[in-house]
């Protein structure tokens, strides 16, 4: 029986990866350099905040200019974010609700950093949804390394049985299973591709779809 449905935070919960794609491919296009959706989920989605300076700083070919993409990008996802907000992901407070309902426990394992973490959450008054926030600044390694999900589990008390995780990107599902966990995926920049239709838990087309995974008996 599950106990603890552990959730990724950025693309699974809220719809901040897309637009911060668009800012950054804006910002890389005042330069002259291209960059790709591909290119993003394959460098970004998932990853640390220090592995996406990184990645933003090879792509800008030299420190100096990439320091002042990630500046530019950072501060125009930002007014965006003023100006407009987040958008929940579909099906975000029916989801949290019935999962609230069976008295099960909820937490957020996400690549962000966790100054970041709680603004979005709080920005969509979920906050209160969770029991327990790993971040990325709390560990060592990126998706699809498992350290964050192992990190989540140990916090939770539970065993990996007993929990499930819900995720968006590739990467991020890749480390749930690596982590020896149930998951879920909910695609959002990328579609699954077919060794993760194989071994994920479902791939479902919005949060609802995980509820029928969960079971009446979730949580006794």
């Amino acid at each position: 029986m599950k106990k603890i449905i552990i959730f990724d935070m950025d693309g699974t919960l809220i719809d901040s990866e897309t637009p911060y794609l668009e800012a950054l491919t804006e910002v890389f296009k005042k330069y002259g350099i291209s960059f790709t959706r591909e290119e993003y989920v394959a460098e970004q989605a998932g990853r640390t905040f220090d592995e996406c300076q990184a990645s933003i700083i090879r792509k800008s070919g030299n420190l100096e200019l990439g320091l002042q993409v990630i500046k530019e990008t950072g501060a125009l996802h930002q007014k965006r974010f003023e100006e407009e907000g987040f958008l929940s992901k579909p099906g975000l407070i029916e989801t949290l609700e019935a999962i609230k309902a069976k008295g099960v426990k909820m937490m957020v394992a996400s690549s962000s950093t966790r100054q970041l973490v709680d603004k979005r959450l709080k920005s969509l008054g979920i906050q209160g949804y969770f029991s327990e926030i790993v971040s990325g600044d709390q560990v060592s390694h990126s998706k699809p390394h498992p350290e964050i999900f192992l990190l989540a589990l140990e916090r939770s008390g539970c065993s990996a049985q007993e929990a499930l995780i819900v995720e968006d990107s590739p990467s991020g599902v890749e480390a749930g299973l690596n982590a020896h966990i149930e998951t879920i995926m909910v695609p959002d920049l990328v579609e699954a591709t077919p060794n993760i239709q194989e071994e994920a838990l479902a791939v479902v087309p919005d949060l609802t779809g995980i509820l029928p995974y969960l079971g009446d008996e979730i949580g006794e």
